[in-house]
């Protein structure tokens, strides 16, 4: 999941073809063609059958972007968070946006991306700019290759990171008052992300046509992040982070974005894979039935 989503789906949704060396050490050609059972879950399960070396990937062409940051006073959050949800539900393919919530200085800002027309991105950027008062806008046009490598937490160098996440079917009030009450509690180092709003093509792409299930319209991902250097502050923010977690999951199944794993062990790879999941076991028992690739969201054989 990244800017472009919306227009051109998921990187994983891109993948074309690879080669891989599974754990007996056969060398395998994957594509459509060739074992395009193993390519369906290279994309997005691909660490659970081998080692890829090589794969080839659909580019597209692509101008300048608007993109930047505007902040607003955090006693604005909860107008913010409101129009947010109201906007992106209407937002254009060519526009992403994170909304992010801290409880220091930079307040609540919008990190976002139009890869469209400049006059439509100045349309659709009124808006926000009129939702309250900005105290800073960095937005501005640029070429695209210019946001690599940029957070759009806006992250300084730091010691330690911790990241709790949580993936809602949608950004309801009840989300909404859960994320600005841990906020209000929130240690100074803390960014509450609102990422990777669900829409556009990414969307249109079926739960079952690759391994990556979380198509739905309107879902989000939701980042707790904190950021120190001190270590002593270790223990206190990581449990500060698992507590705003469980009070912002689902109570009904836990859904979890395979780049936002917060946690291992029982349960992980189906709230990571869904519907999926029991497809990419029959696969490993195929693939890789010693378990010898178990790392990042990992499927284990089914044992006999």
């Amino acid at each position: 999941m990244a800017w472009l989503s919306g227009l051109h789906g998921a990187s994983c949704d891109n993948l074309l073809s690879a080669r891989i060396v599974t754990a007996d050490g056969r060398i395998l050609s994957v594509d459509a063609e060739h074992n395009p059972d193993l390519l369906w879950a290279l994309r997005v399960a691909g660490a659970n059958f081998g080692v890829t070396t090589s794969f080839e990937c659909r580019l597209y062409a692509l101008g300048p972007v608007t993109s930047g940051d505007i902040y607003y006073p955090v006693r604005d959050a909860r107008p913010v968070l409101r129009f947010f949800r109201d906007f992106m539900a209407e937002a254009p393919d060519s526009f992403q946006a994170t909304l992010n919530l801290t409880p220091g200085e930079r307040g609540v800002f919008v990190s976002l991306c139009h890869a469209g027309e400049e006059a439509e991105a100045g349309r659709l950027l009124r808006a926000f700019r009129t939702v309250a008062t900005p105290a800073k806008d960095t937005v501005r046009r640029q070429e695209f290759a210019e946001l690599r490598g940029i957070s759009p937490a806006g992250v300084p160098e730091v010691s330690f990171r911790c990241i709790a996440a949580v993936y809602r079917n949608e950004l309801s009030d009840e989300v909404m008052d859960i994320a600005l009450d841990r906020l209000s509690q929130a240690p100074l180092e803390t960014v509450l992300g609102i990422d990777h709003y669900m829409h556009g093509e990414v969307c249109r792409v079926k739960t079952d046509s690759t391994a990556f299930p979380l198509r739905q319209s309107g879902g989000i991902h939701i980042r707790i992040g904190l950021n120190w250097k001190d270590p002593a502050k270790a223990q206190r923010f990581m449990l500060w982070a698992d507590e705003a977690r469980r009070l912002l999951r689902a109570s009904s199944g836990e859904r979890i974005y395979a780049n936002y794993q917060s946690y291992a062990g029982k349960g992980a790879a189906e709230a990571i894979f869904g519907s999926n999941y029991s497809r990419l076991v029959a696969l490993k028992n195929k693939y890789d039935p010693t378990n010898f690739s178990r790392r990042n969201a990992h499927v284990e054989p089914r044992q006999a």
